[in-house]
């Protein structure tokens, strides 16, 4: 990832981070319930032809309460030398009044040892500006947000972290709608290097590239799945692995968020398939195994035995033929566990004299 900062997993060094992965937890243990996926993603090919919240939460405009309902249209430079000044004015600032956002914010302490402060109970201050769009509070230079310092938006959104010229630049939190968080690195205003983003949907930890997620990553959905793999432009891309709540599972390569390349998927029924993907299907050169131990072994179009293949029954009899559309066409041999060997006629898979 270039010359971008990164940063080994978080050690567990304050509550934040138990209760973060107590989320993870929470999150991941969803996925061992027997219950049925309800998004349109593609989970499996057709096994009978082979075989043939978000929770109650609040938006985070509504965190902030201003003095009276009016936004603050001021420009201010207060310095370290007015510190009484300054604290006089963080009395009349907006007030951070949702618990989980106060603890959220309070919370975080950067890997320099920076810990942020709600406003209003007087932390240090560098330099104070508050004006229609935002309110930030920190370090200062050449008129721009430079070091660290924290940023309430007129939308509510709340940054507490690392600025390079006038930028999110280094280790940072930020704090949207719904509470959901990004904890990690960012460069120019983006997410870049480790981090965490978690929401009541879903949980990501790992790597991310000018806003993207890029690299190893894990990647968690409420009811839905875990997925341990590549990343590249913010999709599932090179070798991975994706379990389903149903305990339905898929390891091999994906490209742009889909199977394909080389692959092994498993289903709860314990029949599996091992060989050639195309855009979530099936399709190529592979081997697929039933529940029963039977197994095609041979070529597929888009989810279906297609072209020559040998099809062995778990008795040991042997038949090589031709398919289309998943149905045997024309001649095919069949070999008997004794060795006898005879030849049989299909049209669209039945046995024909």
């Amino acid at each position: 990832m270039g010359n971008s900062q990164q940063s080994p997993k978080y050690s567990i060094t304050n509550q934040f981070q138990v209760d973060i992965l107590q989320q993870k937890y929470l999150i991941e243990d969803t996925l061992n319930e027997n219950s049925d996926l309800n998004d349109g993603d593609k989970r499996s090919p057709n096994i009978e032809e082979l075989n043939s919240t978000r929770g109650a939460t609040r938006k985070t405009s509504e965190i902030l309460e201003l003095d009276q309902g009016k936004p603050r249209r001021l420009n201010i430079n207060l310095y370290e030398t007015e510190l009484p000044q300054a604290f006089e004015l963080l009395n009349q600032l907006p007030l951070i009044k949702g618990e989980k956002t106060r603890y959220l914010l309070t919370s975080y302490e950067s890997p320099s040892g920076h810990k942020a402060q709600a406003l209003g109970s007087q932390p240090i201050i560098q330099f104070i500006m508050c004006n229609e769009r935002l309110t930030y509070q920190g370090q200062w230079l050449r008129q721009q947000r430079d070091g660290f310092g924290l940023c309430i938006y007129q939308n509510g959104l709340i940054y507490v972290g690392s600025w390079i010229n006038d930028l999110k630049d280094g280790h940072g939190r930020m704090i949207y709608e719904y509470n959901d968080t990004y904890t990690g690195y960012w460069m120019q205003g983006k997410y870049h290097g480790f981090g965490i983003f978690s929401s009541s949907e879903s949980y990501y930890e790992g790597n991310w590239e000018n806003g993207e997620k890029d690299g190893q990553g894990l990647e968690i959905k409420m009811n839905k799945s875990k997925y341990e793999g590549m990343f590249k432009g913010g999709k599932k891309n090179g070798f991975g692995t994706i379990k389903y709540i149903d305990n339905q599972l898929y390891k091999g390569e994906f490209v742009d968020g889909q199977y394909e390349g080389q692959g092994e998927y498993h289903w709860n029924d314990g029949s599996h398939y091992v060989g050639e993907w195309k855009c979530n299907r099936i399709h190529g050169f592979g081997t697929f195994t039933n529940k029963t131990n039977d197994v095609y072994k041979g070529s597929f179009v888009d989810d279906k035995k297609n072209g020559i293949g040998t099809f062995k029954w778990s008795n040991g009899t042997i038949l090589k033929g031709i398919w289309v559309n998943g149905q045997l066409e024309g001649q095919a041999t069949i070999t008997k566990p004794n060795g006898e060997s005879i030849i049989e006629n299909y049209i669209n898979g039945q046995k024909v004299a």
